[in-house]
């Protein structure tokens, strides 16, 4: 099995920060600006001349820091949390644009990045916070799902012709192992194999073929429209 190389702690960190929900960003960008401020109004900075220069020096920079910090950081924090909140919305209203289709197979007009923001606003809308990874991260993850303590991994496979393999399943498992995550999810707009079906069961992955997808995203649509 393929060892998974865990990301450095800053990686992890900034990857954190981006699956919050909007206003968990922007909840904790305020956070950050009144844990800046509070030293800046609250300790007196001037040093007489008579400390050593290394202190002096380092003083400043501290208060500079400081000072700047408590704009650049929760300013930061909150274009994170407005890119979260356009991209929410986006993803929702292609969810909604698929469900109100009258096209007997919408999903096979995507393309493979519009079936990657689809899924995520089908995760979106099942009370999940998606991260969109592009299949970036180690076991290609495609979304990294998270709701309370727990992860699930997601990965789309957006093929019209062949059906997913085990092999698929397999990686995803072994990247849930290594990752300690609760659960998994495939997503194709095609069908499964019954290998991949059979090696799925007891083991907390979910596989959603193209119907599947479909029929939840129609249901969930017709539950929000008013009677």
């Amino acid at each position: 099995m393929k060892v998974i190389k865990r990301p450095p702690l800053a990686i992890r960190m900034i990857r954190g920060i981006k699956a919050l929900p909007w206003w968990g960003s922007a909840l904790l960008a305020v956070a950050v600006a009144l844990a800046l401020r509070y030293p800046l109004t609250h300790h007196y900075w001037y040093l007489p001349p008579t400390y050593p220069p290394l202190i002096q020096w380092a003083n400043y920079y501290l208060w500079l820091g400081l000072h700047y910090g408590q704009y650049v950081l929760p300013g930061a924090l909150l274009a994170v949390a407005l890119r979260a909140w356009f991209k929410g919305r986006a993803h929702t209203h292609l969810v909604n644009r698929v469900a109100r289709s009258g096209l007997g197979s919408p999903l096979l007009t995507l393309s493979w990045q519009e079936f990657e923001a689809l899924v995520s606003g089908y995760f979106y809308q099942r009370g999940f916070t998606a991260t969109l990874t592009g299949g970036s991260t180690d076991g290609g993850i495609d979304i990294t799902l998270r709701r309370g303590s727990e992860t699930h991994f997601v990965q789309c496979k957006h093929w019209r012709a062949n059906r997913v393999p085990v092999t698929v399943i397999r990686e995803l498992y072994g990247v849930m192992s290594a990752e300690g995550a609760a659960g998994g999810f495939v997503v194709t707009s095609g069908e499964f194999t019954r290998d991949a079906l059979a090696f799925a069961i007891g083991r907390n992955i979910e596989l959603i073929d193209g119907q599947k997808l479909l029929r939840h995203i129609q249901q969930r649509q017709r539950q929000t429209i008013p009677i």
